[in-house]
């Protein structure tokens, strides 16, 4: 009886994962198919295809005035990177305000932006008192920002020259509130770790691409988000509570279709960025993430299967909790039956054994990216559930150029 219900655990528990990861994939194809046919599309081609733009040659074409927001802390090595990168975009200069925000770094890092700041006008930075955290530098930031459009970035963060025009050209559309953009991996092909973060990023990118067709992605990109002024002001003054917790960027898809305006994934926006270079600092880094995701989209739990937030609220919503904070604890559930079932019974422990490795057979760093990601959301839950604070980022070397 105990082997019976021992082993049921763990084909529920896997069972379920697949079942639903099966589910959401064909519900984003059938959905995604049927609003791209509807639009007047090629919906068979609904994967393959750029999402739409408004034409660079359209006479319409304009460029509103950004405030880009930098936070900082001790970012000595990567601050002449990104001032340089920046430099460099395929944006006018006279629409383009950089703010770097301080966070009361202890090395050369003001000392830097000072210099760039005496020879470019649209370059500006603030200085914090003491280190407050990622929102509250966002939140300085915003404070000192005039733009129409605010574009929130970090300083290892390298946008493709043209990722601006990408991102802003969808604001032409009022209902656009809310563009990210793509990250691209530049070690993945070094280590383990790169691989499955790799791995990781294609597989959510394929999420956000398709969610952003049925209706919003949830999943925003800190690293390159843009935003509509007032949305975020209207994020920055309800949410009181986010100076401690949560962070603004992950935010930001909710509080866009709470106002009822579309949030776009735009893959031609592309960054680049290292990932951790071993799997301590991978871990480190998903804990981090996790924590965050969780901690905001609890901050909207009123939205979950909310029909008034259309199939955001009552599909894609749902799907994240599911992915964020039920899943994982099932899997961890079945993964700890797995021990016990080949001490008592080794011939039943073979068979899930063997269903295991031609799972790593097909998709091995799909798979491991998968297992670490899940160790990793259970302990960013239980950080959740403790109150651990979540707003000063440990900075991850191997990230750093």
């Amino acid at each position: 009886m105990f082997l019976t219900i021992l082993e049921a655990i763990i084909w529920v528990s896997f069972f379920s994962i697949v079942l639903f990861y099966t589910l959401y994939f064909f519900v984003l194809y059938y959905y995604g198919k049927r609003i791209a046919g509807d639009d007047g599309s090629d919906g068979e081609n609904f994967f393959h295809r750029k999402i739409n733009t408004n034409d660079e040659e359209n006479s319409d074409f304009f460029y509103p005035c950004v405030s880009m927001i930098v936070p900082v802390y001790n970012e000595e090595r990567t601050v002449y990177n990104k001032i340089h990168n920046i430099r460099e975009l395929n944006y006018p200069e006279n629409k383009l305000e950089v703010i770097f925000v301080d966070g009361c770094s202890t090395d050369n890092t003001s000392k830097i932006i000072s210099k760039y700041t005496r020879r470019h006008n649209n370059i500006r930075l603030v200085r914090q008192d003491c280190r407050k955290g990622y929102n509250a530098a966002v939140f300085d930031g915003f404070l000192n920002s005039t733009g129409d459009l605010i574009l929130i970035t970090q300083a290892d963060a390298l946008y493709d020259q043209d990722a601006l025009k990408y991102m802003v050209r969808h604001f032409v559309n009022p209902k656009i509130g809310v563009v990210t953009g793509r990250q691209v991996v530049i070690n993945r092909n070094e280590a383990l770790a790169p691989r499955l973060e790799t791995a990781y990023r294609t597989f959510y990118d394929f999420v956000r691409r398709a969610e952003t067709k049925i209706d919003s992605p949830f999943d925003i990109k800190g690293e390159i988000c843009a935003i509509r002024r007032e949305i975020l002001k209207n994020l920055l003054t309800d949410n009181p509570k986010l100076l401690g917790k949560a962070c603004i960027d992950c935010c930001l898809s909710c509080q866009a279709r709470l106002e009822g305006f579309r949030t776009v994934y735009e893959p031609e926006a592309k960054y680049y960025e290292c990932a951790p270079g071993n799997l301590k600092d991978r871990m480190k880094q998903q804990i981090r993430r996790g924590t965050i995701l969780i901690e905001s989209l609890l901050l909207y739990k009123k939205m979950l299967l909310n029909k008034m937030y259309g199939l955001f609220g009552l599909v894609i919503l749902p799907a994240h909790f599911a992915m964020l904070v039920v899943l994982p604890w099932m899997f961890i559930l079945g993964s700890l039956c797995f021990p016990i079932l080949f001490m008592t019974h080794p011939t039943r422990f073979l068979v899930l054994l063997i269903t295991v490795a031609l799972a790593l057979l097909v998709k091995p760093k799909l798979v491991l990216s998968f297992v670490q990601s899940q160790v990793a959301l259970v302990l960013a839950t239980i950080r959740v559930i403790l109150g651990r604070e979540s707003q000063k980022i440990e900075r991850i070397p191997s990230t750093r150029l």
